[in-house]
């Protein structure tokens, strides 16, 4: 183990989804964009 309690691991995992859950919704906006230019 690295020093990281379980409690730690919950919320980084947390934060992780939730930045990856925005990432993609992000992505999904600009390839709409972008078809919509074309």
């Amino acid at each position: 183990m690295n020093g990281l309690d379980d409690i730690q691991w919950a919320a980084l995992r947390e934060r992780l989804e939730r930045a990856r859950a925005a990432l993609l919704s992000q992505l999904a906006d600009d390839l709409d964009r972008s078809a919509d230019v074309r």
